[in-house]
């Protein structure tokens, strides 16, 4: 079912709602940030150095399994996104393929790493065995993979405040999952 177009908007509402939009973008983005580097030295305070490492190294290591579990669909997600804008059922369709396409890869490469995680991080790492740690960052990254869809459909739909209150919310999980 294919709705009608929106009216198109003049130039001053269209200016008014980017700066609107800009400016959630931005208040979300730096409170994250300023959380983020207020965290900071408080681990170091809390966890001995050796400690401080591992969480360092978490932190690399989910970095780079948010890569691979993610790669970069949320921009196909964008770009299409305008091709199904007023087509609901082309839409949902094309979002449903990619949100479980993305939920299929990242569960396959997490079941790769719970049969093959402990024998790479012997290998890989010293003294940052895979059970707790690769699993928890595991279990973090594959979690992460829930809010690419939606927040790639909130960023072209330009609904800046439920993509920024998905990011705090996938913040808070991350900082929660650090500090276990």
């Amino acid at each position: 079912m294919t709705a009608p177009a929106p009216p198109p908007d003049d130039d001053a509402s269209r200016l008014k709602r980017l700066f609107s939009h800009t400016s959630v973008y931005a208040v979300g983005d730096l409170s994250i940030k300023i959380t983020t580097a207020f965290l900071a030295p408080i681990y170091t305070v809390l966890l001995e150095p050796a400690e401080f490492g591992l969480w360092s190294l978490g932190v690399m290591i989910m970095t780079g399994l948010t890569y691979l579990y993610n790669p970069a669909l949320h921009g196909a997600i964008t770009r299409f996104y305008y091709d199904h804008e007023h087509d609901v059922a082309a839409r949902r369709r094309f979002q449903g393929t990619l949100s479980v396409f993305l939920l299929g890869w990242s569960a396959a490469l997490s079941g790769l790493l719970f049969v093959f995680g402990p024998w790479l991080f012997e290998h890989l790492f010293v003294d940052f065995p895979y059970a707790p740690y690769g699993e928890l960052v595991t279990w973090m990254a594959f979690l992460g993979v829930l809010s690419v869809v939606p927040k790639a459909v909130w960023a072209a739909s330009e609904q800046p405040r439920a993509f920024i209150g998905t990011s705090m919310l996938s913040s808070g999980v991350n900082v929660f999952g650090a500090l276990i």
